[in-house]
């Protein structure tokens, strides 16, 4: 819910007590509500964005710096080499012919190299192609019309490795890596490791600028499980020792665990201890002490990532990409501790609008923990930084003073820094916070479930900005609150049912006493917000705004297929709309007209 700029500093409340008492009220009746008084109507018309293609699938990600990077996008023979000059939220192709491109390598800004190998397993042998001119031109450097190319590593311009083996379909032929000292002009013969089956179920690897390479590779699959082996060398792939394998449960097992289930798709070593595997049907792993032991990394990427396969690789200065499999790519900043969505661009599913189109947004889809800001009604978003966990209720109060309710509603943070630094601030124990509505820092109301509950109806806590006494005191209003915004020390608004119906109350006491709003659209609302005598309900296919505390309404009717899951005024003129699909709207007239909002750029 949206709140009101009101400056009060939360280092002046943190000695606040956090315990919960309950605020003894005298519950009035509520009078029969009377003919909601309707002074306007608008039809709102919505001006979509230039809708461009839907976003390809994107593979095998190469970035040469934080910004400049290389990805195959599309899929089957449409399968196209682009460049992104903007950290991955746009690209633009740069080699139109359809190649089988099986992976990238860009081990500089100028310098990238292109393996041309059987993805789908339609095959036509193996190519290498190169670029030292930041893709203006390419050359072949090395091709072989007998043998498939299944994994590439470039740690340098001049230092390169291949596996190449028997195509698809045809087992019989020995596996082996090549490795060049002249960016893939000459190619020198070495052995790879007996591997698992035979080697015929998948390799990858990645080497550094040192010759230390780690090498990936499986058995035969079979119903979504495959043994695994994990080889490490230290000279350039002229000798190997295990680190690593998959074993049968119950198995000897020479050396660390590898899971079974899943298939071989990618390997990547930030340092000799710190790396990632990628499989297939299995989801992306981490090791800390150099593969002996890995454990299931978490960035907040969805449950179709781990059928896909995810890849993961690293800049020296430890940023990193995570390329998802054709679904999209993440990146981060701390060594994969934290993960960002970056394409497709994610929309914020959490807004707050204040005066003059001022907005703070948070919750994209795949990174839950950021928060982006809109200087004026003509800005885009701006990431300005990320709470102390995933968000899941988020208010303006000035804009620089945010409020948001983290982890899963089990804490409350306050910055003045618009989300650079936060605060703690108590929470009621054994509560749930479900929806803010706060007045200031130090005041207001919010929403919250019991913790052992999780199903049962909301209740609604106060707080008045009193040094003395609990920080949150539990209100007790004759209705089931489904949202409530404080708009002043005593008085505030609530959307609340009574049996099976809806409507929507206000109180000048401090929720002592409670009288009914005549809001045209109660009955069917979802959802309500309050800004000083500004008061909205909203609810599919209509938003109903009083600028006279209820007195008299305004009807805003939209699309009937809309569903809006926020709604924030910031003044009578501005305001957000946020879709359940993920679009964002933004008027400038009260509701006439509503522009859909570029969704923000990367953090």
């Amino acid at each position: 819910m949206p709140a009101r700029p009101h400056v009060l500093r939360p280092a002046a409340i943190l000695s606040a007590l956090s315990s919960l008492a309950l605020l003894p009220v005298a519950v009035r009746a509520a009078p029969s509500p009377s003919v909601p008084v309707v002074v306007g109507r608008l039809a709102a018309r919505f001006h979509p964005l230039p809708r461009p293609p839907a976003a390809p699938p994107l593979w095998a990600v190469a970035m040469a710096s934080p910004r400049l990077g290389w990805a195959v996008v599309g899929s089957g023979p449409s399968r196209r080499v682009a460049q992104t000059l903007d950290g991955g939220r746009t690209w633009r192709v740069r080699v139109h012919a359809a190649l089988p491109v099986l992976a990238l390598a860009a081990p500089d800004p100028r310098h990238v190299d292109l393996l041309e190998g059987c993805p789908g397993g339609a095959c036509r042998g193996a190519a290498l192609y190169a670029s030292a001119d930041g893709g203006a031109t390419w050359r072949l450097r090395w091709r072989s019309s007998s043998l498939a190319a299944y994994a590439l590593s470039f740690p340098t311009p001049s230092a390169g490795y291949a596996v190449v083996g028997p195509p698809p379909g045809r087992p019989w032929g020995a596996y082996r890596l090549l490795a060049s000292q002249d960016g893939g002009r000459r190619w020198d013969s070495r052995p790879l490791p007996a591997c698992v089956g035979g080697g015929g179920g998948g390799w990858a690897m990645a080497f550094d600028p040192a010759a230390r390479g780690f090498l990936l590779c499986g058995g035969p699959p079979s119903a979504g499980e495959q043994e695994k082996a994990l080889w490490r060398t230290d000279d350039g792939g002229r000798t190997w020792h295990l680190v690593a394998e998959s074993v049968p449960p119950g198995g000897p097992s020479r050396v660390g665990p590898l899971p079974v289930a899943g298939y071989v798709h990618s390997v990547f070593f930030l340092t000799p201890r710190l790396g990632w595997i990628g499989l297939v049907r299995g989801g992306l792993y981490r090791t800390d002490d150099g593969g002996r032991t890995f454990r299931p990394a978490a960035p907040p990427f969805p449950p179709a990532v781990a059928d896909g396969g995810a890849s993961v690789a690293f800049l020296p200065s430890g940023f990193g990409w995570l390329d998802e499999a054709g679904t999209g790519a993440l990146f981060t900043t701390d060594d994969g501790r934290h993960w960002s969505w970056v394409y497709p661009p994610p929309h914020p599913a959490l807004v707050s609008a204040l005066p003059g189109g001022v907005a703070a947004g948070a919750a994209t889809p795949y990174d839950p923990s950021a928060v982006f800001l809109r200087s004026s009604a003509a800005a885009g978003w701006r990431w300005t930084g990320e709470a102390p966990g995933a968000i899941s209720a988020l208010e303006a109060l000035a804009p620089d003073e945010l409020a948001a309710a983290v982890n899963f509603g089990l804490g409350l943070a306050m910055s003045e820094s618009a989300g650079g630094t936060w605060t703690a601030l108590p929470v009621p124990a054994g509560w749930r916070i479900v929806a803010l509505g706060l007045d200031g820092p130090a005041s207001g109301w919010l929403l919250a479930r019991p913790v052992a509950r999780p199903t049962a109806p909301a209740a609604l806590f106060s707080r008045t900005g009193a040094a003395a006494g609990p920080f949150w005191q539990r209100l007790t209003p004759p209705f089931v609150p489904l949202a409530a915004v404080a708009t002043g020390p005593a008085s505030g608004v609530a959307l609340g049912r009574v049996g099976r119906k809806t409507a929507a109350w206000a109180t000048a006491d401090g929720g002592r006493t409670w009288t009914p709003l005549t809001a045209p659209g109660a009955a069917q609302a979802t959802g309500m917000g309050a800004r000083g005598s500004l008061v909205w309900v909203y609810g599919p296919g209509f938003v109903d705004v009083s600028a006279w505390r209820g007195a008299a309404w305004t009807v805003v009717r939209l699309p009937p297929s809309l569903r809006p899951a926020v709604v924030s005024f910031g003044d009578p003129d501005h305001a957000l709309l946020a879709q359940e699909d993920g679009a964002v709207w933004s008027t400038a007239d009260g509701g006439t007209n509503w522009y859909e909002l570029d969704a923000p750029p990367p953090a």
